[in-house]
């Protein structure tokens, strides 16, 4: 999508790394997120090396009742913003779970 609509790979992935710094990163199910990043890494010569966070692990551990643990069912169980494969309404939605999370492991 960048190179039809955007920027160039090089110039977007450096651009998103200049954003992103040394902060680390979360994802829910990170795997998928994660091999594009690796990806773009290889290709462009630029290096990824922030944290990644994995909320798929956090849900498990904390609802492992659920019946899944998609985005969609742990925002609806937290009562979050549901989320809809856009990059804001996704974030929102992951932060309202991992903050949720947090609250519940918290000693």
């Amino acid at each position: 999508m960048t190179e039809a609509h955007g920027q160039p790979l090089d110039q977007a992935f450096a651009a998103f790394l200049s954003f992103v710094g040394s902060r680390p990163l979360f994802f829910h199910n990170a795997d998928f997120d994660e091999a594009f990043l690796k990806r773009a890494s290889r290709k462009t010569g630029l290096k990824f090396k922030n944290l990644v966070c994995d909320s798929l692990f956090w849900s498990q551990d904390t609802w492992p009742a659920l019946k899944n643990h998609k985005l969609s069912t742990l925002a609806a169980h937290v009562g979050g913003p549901a989320p809809g494969h856009r990059a804001l309404t996704d974030a929102r939605a992951l932060l309202m779970v991992v903050l949720t999370a947090m609250a519940l492991c918290a000693p």
